[in-house]
């Protein structure tokens, strides 16, 4: 009996905690909708199944299942990654995909589909073709698996797009982006029009990723002269420093003339160069001193240069460099000189000294008249050239007294 009365007490307790609930949503306030006790439920469950004759559970053999499992095994299970769209919009995406290979398009969840082909074959065709995207939106495909309940939360790694902005032309090949996009993911392949070279925009590589990884907002790479300029930036003193070489490189886009030129200067070593703080040594002779001798798709380009600091020019104010003396410097220095090493270095320097002085007498002896021989070789090739100035070969012709006037100029105005 007082079983019975805390029942029917409970019973009208729930009524009025739902009658609460109404008005206080009408009101549009904020309320707790009322809770059923467990033991409540309990105490039902235990009542209700008290006469049952069950004695035990109900069994579930392979037998039962073999039927939908051989039904369904020729199906993929997919989603949109960031999408759900509508049923009738993905059938129409399966049809354009897969034309007549599948046979039925189902959702068994919010955003989740299940895409059933007319046989297993089609169904592994379909697997191998590699991810495919909905509205730039990655699809996942999986076989379907009767032991496995798909949920998105399950994904981890997930199919990306990249696009490679303002990355060098020359970088492009698949064996340079697989290396430079491997810093963020797993590379799968390179974009077909990348392949192919048909869109020159920035190049598309597709990757994996892992949803859990921070994705960086810039790819650093060391490109293949990036040793020799980080070395370069190591290096950096603050007493007398000269560096000569071929450097192989130019710091602003005049140093490199002809008509299939590329005028991308390197970043790299204009940073190096400004971070040592180093700057031209004054020359004389050619200023281009590099030529690909390829006629008229011939390039001039200055890649041999004297770099110095400040230190150093503080130090040898009056130098000049003057290119192509290598010859003459290796001759001095491979002739045989009998005595101590110290006796044989100065002998050596003595000699190269006569070398010097001869270069000096012929290249610098008479500037001014160097350069008037030159401008009147430049104005007879141009006056030759304004009477047939289509013709290519006095194009040719105008082009080297061009250049040689030039260096002549900058001769004379050095030395006054």
């Amino acid at each position: 009996m007082l079983r019975d009365f805390v029942r029917m007490l409970a019973f009208y307790s729930s009524i009025e905690a739902n009658e609460r609930c109404s008005v206080n949503i009408s009101h549009g306030n904020i309320t707790n909708p009322p809770i059923l006790r467990s033991g409540n439920v309990k105490r039902s469950l235990e009542n209700s199944f008290s006469h049952s004759n069950s004695s035990s559970k109900v069994k579930i053999t392979v037998d039962d299942t073999h039927e939908e499992i051989e039904f369904w095994k020729s199906s993929i299970v997919c989603y949109v990654l960031g999408a759900n769209p509508p049923l009738s919009i993905l059938e129409g995406f399966s049809r354009r995909m897969w034309k007549d290979k599948d046979e039925r398009v189902g959702m068994v969840s919010y955003g989740f589909f299940l895409i059933r082909f007319n046989s297993i074959e089609d169904r592994d065709k379909v697997l191998k073709w590699g991810y495919i995207f909905f509205n730039k939106r990655p699809v996942v495909i999986k076989s379907w698996d009767p032991e496995i309940n798909f949920k998105k939360k399950d994904i981890r790694v997930v199919p990306i797009r990249v696009h490679l902005d303002d990355l060098e032309l020359k970088y492009w090949g698949e064996k340079s982006l697989i290396k430079i996009i491997g810093q963020v993911g797993k590379p799968i392949m390179v974009d077909e029009a990348t392949k192919k070279r048909d869109k020159l925009g920035f190049p598309r590589v597709l990757i994996e990723v892992s949803l859990q990884k921070e994705y960086p907002d810039l790819i650093e790479f060391e490109d293949e002269k990036g040793t020799l300029w980080r070395d370069s930036r190591e290096l950096a003193v603050k007493d007398s420093w000269l560096v000569l070489r071929n450097f192989n490189d130019i710091l602003n886009k005049d140093e490199r003339i002809g008509n299939r030129v590329r005028f991308k200067v390197s970043s790299n070593f204009k940073d190096c160069v400004e971070t040592c703080q180093l700057e031209d040594v004054k020359f004389t002779c050619n200023f281009f001193t590099w030529s690909n001798k390829q006629g008229e798709d011939r390039i001039y380009s200055k890649i041999d240069r004297v770099l110095a600091n400040q230190c150093w020019f503080d130090n040898f104010p009056t130098a000049e460099v003057h290119f192509q003396n290598e010859e003459a410097v290796a001759e001095v220095w491979s002739q045989q000189v009998n005595g101590t090493n110290m006796y044989q270095f100065v002998s050596k320097l003595r000699n190269l000294k006569q070398v010097f002085k001869a270069l000096n007498q012929q290249h610098f002896a008479d500037i001014p008249m160097a350069a008037m021989k030159a401008k009147d070789f430049l104005d007879c090739c141009q006056d030759n050239l304004r009477k047939d100035p289509l013709n290519f070969d006095m194009q040719q012709q105008e082009l080297t007294p061009r250049i040689a006037y030039a260096a002549a100029l900058d001769n004379y105005h050095f030395f006054l």
